[in-house]
């Protein structure tokens, strides 16, 4: 009987010196699959689709891109406050486009009728930039040294800045809408083009399509 006792007593003080081995887990085996690819793989079974900034803007402005012949791969996003931001605008629009020679920026606001329109416009001019300088409607000033566009009508305002020349014709005739017996000229009440380290240039267009000058 001791003999036995004895016998038991082992078996448990060697089980005691024996734990069973803890599993494992490895840190790869806890990472999620998307972790395990370095930033150049692809996860497999997969295609990768280049995605830029132009595909997210408007139809207006990607239409208005290609038609200028912009490369649709250099539009930017813009995150400028202008004067113009403060008045309330149904729709905005900002982007600029980039390349070794020229850096264009491009603001579209939409407002809900054409007094807070002209108002807006009005306000800004009249404080315009951060010397807050103030232009009045027909004055040959200069707005930047850079390149400058306004186009005013109704609803709409838009504003273009470049460091290169600006052909107002290639805005004009996109906004215009095709060409044909059945074309609408959009009458603007004011156009203003200022090329660079030069001073503005001011006309409003007729019901006959013609840009008539604005003298001060």
């Amino acid at each position: 009987m001791k003999k036995t006792a004895f016998f038991f007593l082992g078996l448990i003080l060697l089980s005691a010196c024996n734990p069973k081995p803890e599993e494992t887990v490895s840190f790869d085996d806890l990472t999620s699959d998307s972790e395990k690819y370095g930033n150049n793989d692809s996860l497999p079974g997969t295609v990768e689709k280049e995605v830029f900034y132009f595909d997210s803007i408007s139809p207006l402005s990607q239409n208005l891109i290609d038609s200028v012949g912009f490369d649709r791969k250099l539009i930017f996003p813009l995150d400028s406050v202008l004067f113009s931001d403060r008045f309330g605008a149904k729709n905005t629009e900002k982007w600029y486009y980039r390349t070794d020679k020229d850096s264009l920026v491009f603001f579209h606001w939409e407002f809900k009728d054409s007094l807070k329109t002209f108002n807006t416009f009005y306000n800004w001019i009249d404080c315009y930039g951060p010397k807050c300088k103030s232009v009045q409607v027909g004055m040959p000033a200069a707005f930047s040294k850079r390149a400058t566009l306004f186009l005013v009508e109704d609803k709409h305002l838009y504003f273009v800045e470049s460091d290169l020349k600006i052909t107002p014709e290639n805005y004009l005739s996109y906004f215009d809408g095709p060409q044909g017996k059945l074309k609408k000229l959009k009458k603007w009440k004011y156009v203003v083009i200022q090329q660079p380290r030069k001073k503005a240039e001011w006309f409003a267009r007729n019901d006959k399509g013609e840009l008539v000058p604005i003298a001060l």
